[in-house]
């Protein structure tokens, strides 16, 4: 007689419909994350441009969208035509358009920090490695403290 087989335990029972439903929504959020979060930079960016009238913010956030979107087309392209170099191009189009977002988000920091210390001087310091990790929510909630002191006086 021959030794009993060890069989693995299947994965818990999920409906393949219902994972599919999970899997678009999760891949629908990510993209309506990253729509809000080009248009609330923007938003951000305008605003910096009103504190600053010289600031370069908006130009620099906007290379992001345009640099993402010229390299997902250039790695469609590469696909299509089965062109490595095509698909590098794609990928420097991403990182730089990264590297303007990044340095726009220090344009509007530099923005705040020079209107609230000259303008209105609340001694507003913004901390450059916050800045870096945490861009837009790090700025918001330095703009929320600002909402908070022009409504109380309280600087908290």
């Amino acid at each position: 007689m021959a030794a009993p087989v060890e069989t693995v335990p299947l994965p818990p029972n999920l409906h393949w419909a219902i994972l599919l439903v999970i899997l678009i929504a999760g891949q629908l959020l990510a993209l309506l994350s990253l729509l809000f979060n080009w248009v609330w930079v923007f938003i951000l960016a305008n605003w910096a441009r009103r504190l600053s009238g010289n600031n370069k913010a908006m130009v620099l956030v906007a290379m992001y969208p345009a640099g993402f979107l010229a390299g997902i087309l250039s790695f469609g392209f590469a696909a299509a035509q089965n062109s490595p170099g095509a698909s590098a191009i794609g990928g420097l189009l991403i990182f730089g358009g990264l590297i303007a977002y990044i340095v726009g988000i220090f344009k509007i920091r530099e923005a705040m920090e020079e209107y609230y210390n000259t303008r209105e001087n609340i001694a507003l310091t913004l901390s450059g490695v916050m800045t870096f990790f945490f861009s837009i929510i790090y700025l918001q909630y330095h703009i929320n403290r600002i909402h908070r002191w022009k409504n109380t006086g309280i600087l908290s």
